[in-house]
């Protein structure tokens, strides 16, 4: 069961990665040499075994793939611990002060949760920078 998990995994980093490759393409444009800005964007523990493991495998495949340097942001919301309503204000000023001065590539966006925050205010916080996403059910 575990290797089934794990190859799920990593299976689904590599489906990620390619879709990942068309949205950094982009951001080759803006100079050879420059590195590509990601953020790892979850609304879970990132210490649960299985998104170590979800984390370990994207970035793994995008630096495999990437051909130049990238820089990781990971930002874990818990959402799914905490009400959302209680504090998600505070977490879009945060977010939106901590990547002001910076241009992020892509989002990636793990678990259902995290991708709808990011397309309520991804273009708020990351402007221009596209969402990929991974661990979200397909009738979504």
């Amino acid at each position: 069961m575990e290797r089934n998990t794990a190859m799920h995994h990593l299976l689904a980093a590599a489906t990620l990665v390619l879709t990942l490759s068309a949205a950094l393409a982009r951001a080759a444009d803006r100079a050879d040499d420059a590195s590509w800005n990601v953020v790892l964007l979850s609304a879970s523990d990132p210490y649960l075994p299985a998104l170590v493991l979800l984390d370990r495998s994207i970035r793994d495949e995008i630096r495999a793939k990437a051909g130049r340097r990238v820089e990781f942001y990971a930002e874990p919301l818990d959402m799914l611990r905490f009400p959302r309503a209680r504090f998600e204000p505070e977490a879009i000023a945060l977010l939106r002060e901590k990547y002001r001065d910076l241009k992020i590539d892509a989002v990636v966006a793990s678990e259902t949760t995290a991708l709808e925050f990011a397309e309520r205010h991804g273009n708020e916080i990351w402007p221009g920078a596209p969402i990929v996403f991974d661990a979200v059910p397909a009738s979504y």
